[in-house]
């Protein structure tokens, strides 16, 4: 039996930890902040002023001092710590006075109460010499009891301190200019609160939360960790208005009788592409968007199961991924009307801008979108290099089982080309714009038809009558991973 290794030393946790900082500082530092923009003197000043309530309380902890580090870059002031640590014992009266001046002159006195009490507070409450001086600056501040009582429950929450729980379920921390913080001010966001209703604040969804009420958002920001989704099965209506919403995964389902309108809202993340998702999902709806922007990278931006869907004045930017079909907007919607909404550099397997069995599509832009799986329409078959250039098939627009007259009017087509399937002879297009675009139509031999509209207006386009050389490509079809 080997004998046990005798170790001569422990590890050093604290040196870990300093690497581990490190690394943070490199890939993922904190935002910048409030003071970041401010001339340097005055952004030293202001971190002096912290220093020396922090100071106060005695030495500096090796916690307090690697939270020291971390921060400082957010100000624009990295490897100034044992400088500026200096300078704090040594302000005069000039110093104090011109700091405070500052502070309520840019509208920081706040954002610096709470950096102070995160700092001073970590490990342990503020010692007598610290509350003596706080009190006296809080008084030049010109700071009432209810504010700090208020701003002591941000700094418990930014801790994770239970005094937090005291926050009103509308805390918005935005006029506080606590951006370098911002991560540390979500609340998990609950059943609980979504049927009180939340209307400020930032929240988080980490888990699996399933809901079945109706429930109302306004004006709060939500993340969505690598685990959060969010599945609602409710009757009633759901309303999200001027809501922020990054990476999320949503899924509402079967409402009897009630409607889904959402806003004035950013959705938008940067998504696993391995996993197919889609950021929002709706099935059994009337639903209405509107004023809204999508940018969700690697992730679809909107699947449409079931149901009636009005999208209007919204823009779809840089959605998809090369193995979903639809990579702003998949839909087997009853009704699908989009109007004045502009789609780019959205891409799927087929249909980067919309994939849908029904849609009206009017006064909407599509521009640089495009399919990986199809990456050509051979209507020029002598000349492949000429065929290439003219974009991807269907990379704008793919639809079938289209019924109506007209489902794409007054609409442009940059490098976004278009593919309709449909067995009826009718009008389908009006004053619609192609540019570097294709047009593929397969009637019922099953065939495509593509045609050259490069460069040109199209004023009406009928079934099987085109100006231009032809060629067949067989069809497919493209449901198998909706």
């Amino acid at each position: 039996m080997n004998a046990p290794v005798k170790l001569d030393k422990c590890l050093n946790i604290q040196q870990v930890l300093s690497q581990f900082d490190n690394i943070k500082l490199k890939h993922f530092s904190l935002p910048c902040h409030a003071i970041a923009e401010l001339p340097e003197h005055d952004r030293e000043l202001y971190f002096c002023q912290l220093a020396m309530l922090l100071l106060a309380g005695g030495s500096i902890s090796a916690n307090q001092q690697r939270l020291l580090q971390l921060l400082l870059p957010t100000m624009g002031l990295a490897s100034k710590l044992p400088t500026l640590m200096a300078r704090a014992q040594q302000l005069e009266q000039k110093d104090l006075e011109t700091g405070i001046e500052q502070l309520k002159e840019k509208e920081l006195t706040k954002t610096f109460i709470v950096d102070t009490l995160v700092l001073c507070r970590l490990e342990q409450p503020l010692n007598q010499d610290q509350c003596q001086i706080l009190a006296e600056l809080v008084a030049l501040l010109e700071l009432h009891h209810a504010d700090m009582e208020h701003l002591s429950q941000v700094a418990a929450l930014i801790l994770g301190l239970p005094q937090a729980d005291k926050l009103p379920s509308n805390f918005n921390p935005d006029p506080l200019k606590l951006d370098c913080w911002e991560e540390f001010l979500y609340r998990e966001l609950t059943a609980e609160h979504l049927q009180a209703g939340v209307h400020n604040g930032y929240w988080r969804i980490s888990k699996s939360l399933s809901i079945e009420f109706p429930f109302t958002l306004d004006n709060i920001k939500i993340v969505f960790t690598q685990n959060g989704k969010l599945t609602v099965k409710a009757i009633g209506d759901i309303n999200l208005n001027n809501l922020l919403l990054v990476n999320p995964v949503i899924s509402i389902h079967k409402n009897d009788w009630g409607n889904l309108s959402i806003y004035n809202c950013k959705i938008e993340g940067a998504y696993p592409k391995n996993k197919k998702l889609s950021a929002l999902t709706i099935d059994g709806l009337t639903s209405t968007i509107e004023r809204t922007h999508f940018k969700t990278k690697d992730a679809r931006a909107l699947r449409a199961i079931s149901g009636k869907i009005k999208i209007k004045e919204c823009t779809f930017d840089e959605c998809g991924n090369s193995e979903l079909v639809g990579g702003g907007v998949s839909s087997r919607a009853e009704i699908l009307c989009i109007i004045r909404t502009s789609f780019s550099n959205c891409k799927a397997k087929i249909a980067g801008g919309i994939r849908a069995t029904h849609a009206d599509i009017k006064n909407c832009k599509l521009e640089k979108c495009n399919s990986q799986y199809i990456k050509e329409c051979d209507f020029d078959l002598e000349n492949r290099e000429k065929s290439v250039a003219f974009g991807h098939n269907a990379g704008g627009v793919f639809l079938n089982n289209i019924k109506g007259e007209h489902d794409i009017e007054q609409c442009e087509f940059e490098d976004s080309s278009v593919k309709v399937v449909f067995k009826q002879h009718y009008d389908l297009m009006r004053n619609c714009k192609m540019l570097d675009s294709t047009l593929a139509v397969d009637d019922s031999s099953s065939h495509i038809y593509c045609e050259q509209n490069a460069r040109k207006s199209i004023n009406r386009v009928y079934l099987g009558v085109f100006s231009g050389t032809s060629g067949k490509v067989p069809y497919q079809s493209w449901w198998d991973d909706f």
